[in-house]
């Protein structure tokens, strides 16, 4: 046997991509314990990442390094004798030749024999005081004093990521590319790799086979290739390992999981985005109703490194990595069980637009907007699910409706908001409130888009079925609306400050008209500044005790920006700071740099133009970039509407 070891023998020829800062993590761990598992999903790069984690430690305490291969071993002595043939057939043997040495062992692939690589490695520990143990696995060992680290995917480049720098993932593509095709120069095309890389969640195996491909099609054409990428991503047809094709790898792990983690990861298969617990024993109390604890297989669904995690200040998401979903929604197909995980997918996404709503106004509310903003790629596929079928357009509803503009009209997605509600609306013969309230919205958008004279018969059309089920709050939502659609003046004035009182009473509306800030901000734009101070007071008094702030952090920013329009640079920067403060965000740069000239500006400069009020402010939100809007024809001039012949009749 070797007395320094064997890990030249796997070790590869072509450089580490990346992994500078995990490679320091995992060395300060193997530094503090002596049994380092590194985890992760297949094709993550654990093997690889091991061998250069046992190198440095070979380095730096100058450790003979062996290297255990489990991958195609049917049982540990097998893997052993196989390896290790000079000391003998067994794992006692390999104890007692380490019991006396010093050395780093790296024991790779734990996974498929866990309860023989358990009792082996707690042996050594036991009786080899100076072995360090590296061990890979898709699931921890479960040692006393095992320190686990879970090796990420490769880096990725935001969609907003500045600079010409690749990211790991891409410069993996660039590499394994050039290694294979020195002909194909790829570099122009770099934000179509950074594409590539993303669609294939920066998985390294997943990039390294699309590599493969790259002598065969253009970067835009395997960018359209990976739709599909279980189907596209195989290596050469002489390897046979596990790792020859992400499907081998990914199955490889799903024969790993019981029965009821089968089903659960088929069933979680059709969600898109991130995830919060609550929504993974949601489905798991649907689908496997006999699994007393739905915590412990959502554990073990993450110790198996089939559910990835991720953390942020509002908590912990879990996702599957794009292989990972496609696998489980092959399989979800193969059992016949997609149309049933469709639609539990639709009534969980019901139910967190609902659970979202209901708590909008609360010291929740950062939290819950994190929630929705993660859940926007669930909702959209499910409102595209419950449109393709006729008797599901009445949940579509529920998921258009109640939190309109904090899902769609807030981040720009108007346009798409109408496309649904004109598919639901338009067979839609029952009438309830929900129903109602839509048909409302759409008459309100209509006026945006085309003027009165195209939302005043919707408005009637709404207002008549919602006399025929007595729904009395919909002429409140209606005032509110054309208050909305209005100019600026006494008119719009007017319709809010009667609709206010009764809004107040029912949080519903109050919430999703805005109607407070929008009154008072009209009132300052008009110069009504006593009014205006009162009405911001009383806001901020509400907000302050329920603990909502993006309302009350819309308002500062509103009367900042009518302050700046004003010339009044100093108020406005309060207003603004104010604003900044409650959002823990910072201005636009637009609006920085608007309030910093007016800090700036010289005694007796010009003041900047006071511009004109905007009723387009009170309907889109202001600072708000408004792409969607420029997708619809603009605007006709609103003429002043004749409140006597308002649809529905006066009440």
């Amino acid at each position: 046997m070797k007395q320094f070891g064997n890990i030249s023998d796997f070790l590869s020829t072509s450089p580490l991509v990346g992994r500078r800062s995990e490679l320091r993590s995992a060395l300060a761990l193997s530094e503090a314990s002596r049994l380092v598992t590194v985890t992760g999903p297949g094709g993550v790069g654990k093997t690889r990442f091991a061998l250069e984690l046992a190198g440095r430690l070979s380095q730096r305490f100058a450790l003979p390094v062996w290297v255990l291969p489990l991958a195609r071993s049917v049982d540990l002595d097998d893997g052993i004798s196989s390896t290790l043939r000079q000391i003998g057939q067994d794992s006692a043997s390999l104890i007692d030749y380490l019991a006396s040495r010093e050395a780093v062992l790296v024991v790779d692939n734990c996974e498929h024999l866990l309860p023989e690589c358990r009792e082996l490695i707690g042996q050594i520990r036991k009786r080899c005081p100076s072995v360090r143990v590296i061990a890979t696995s898709r699931e921890h060992l479960g040692i006393d004093g095992e320190a686990i680290f879970a090796l990420p995917v490769l880096g990725l480049k935001s969609p907003a990521g500045a600079g010409d720098e690749p990211s790991d993932s891409a410069r993996l593509f660039l590499m394994r590319v050039a290694a294979r095709n020195p002909e194909v120069e790829l570099e122009s095309e770099l934000r179509t790799v950074e594409r590539i890389c993303s669609r294939l969640d920066g998985l390294p195996l997943a990039i390294e086979l699309a590599a493969a491909r790259a002598a065969l099609f253009s970067p835009a054409e395997l960018l359209e290739r990976l739709e599909s990428p279980l189907r596209l991503l195989t290596a050469d047809r002489g390897r046979s390992d596990r790792n020859a094709s992400i499907r081998r790898s990914i199955g490889w792990s799903y024969d790993l999981c019981a029965p009821d983690e089968k089903r659960v990861w088929r069933f979680l298969s059709v969600f898109t985005g991130q995830i919060p617990l609550s929504t993974i024993e949601y489905v798991t109390r649907r689908v496997t109703p006999d699994v007393e604890n739905t915590l412990d297989l959502a554990h073990s669904l993450v110790d198996k490194s089939v559910l990835s995690t991720s953390r942020d200040e509002h908590g912990v998401w879990f996702s599957l990595l794009v292989p990972l979903r496609e696998y489980g929604r092959e399989a979800l197909e193969s059992a016949g069980e997609d149309t049933l995980a469709r639609r539990i997918h639709l009534d969980r996404c019901i139910d967190l637009v609902s659970e979202v709503e209901a708590e909008w106004a609360s010291a929740r509310q950062r939290s819950l907007q994190a929630q929705i903003s993660h859940a926007i790629p669930d909702v959209r596929s499910a409102i595209d699910f419950a449109c393709a079928d006729l008797s599901l357009h009445r949940s579509c509803l529920d998921l258009l409706v109640p939190l309109w503009r904090q899902l769609w009209v807030d981040r720009d997605r108007l346009g798409e908001l109408i496309g649904w509600l004109d598919t639901v609306l338009s067979g839609m013969a029952e009438t309830d409130e929900t129903v109602v309230e839509a048909l409302i919205m759409r008459a309100y958008f209509a006026g945006i888009a085309q003027g009165m004279p195209a939302a005043e018969p919707r408005f009637a059309a709404a207002l008549q079925r919602a006399d025929e089920i007595g729904y009395a709050d919909a002429h409140l939502i209606y005032d509110i609306g054309m208050a909305t659609l209005l100019p600026d003046g006494d008119e719009a004035i007017e319709l809010y400050e009667r609709s206010l009182p009764a809004a107040m009473k029912n949080p519903h509306i109050l919430l999703g008209t805005r109607i407070q800030p929008l009154l008072t901000l009209m009132h300052d734009r008009l110069g009504h500044r006593e009014r205006a101070d009162e009405l911001t007071r009383t806001f901020v008094e509400r907000s302050t005790f329920t603990g909502e702030v993006l309302d009350r952090s819309y308002l500062m920013f509103g009367r900042g920006v009518n302050a700046l329009t004003r010339g009044e640079a100093q108020t406005a920067i309060d207003f603004a700071e104010e604003c900044v403060r409650l959002t823990q965000t910072t201005l636009t740069h637009d609006t920085g740099a608007s309030l910093e000239t007016g800090r700036r500006r010289p005694r007796g400069a010009r003041r900047p133009r006071r511009r004109r009020p905007c009723a387009r402010d009170r309907r889109c939100g202001l600072g708000h970039d408004r792409p969607a809007l420029r997708e619809l024809p603009p605007a006709t001039r609103r003429p002043r509407t004749d409140r006597s012949r308002r649809p529905g009749g006066s009440r």
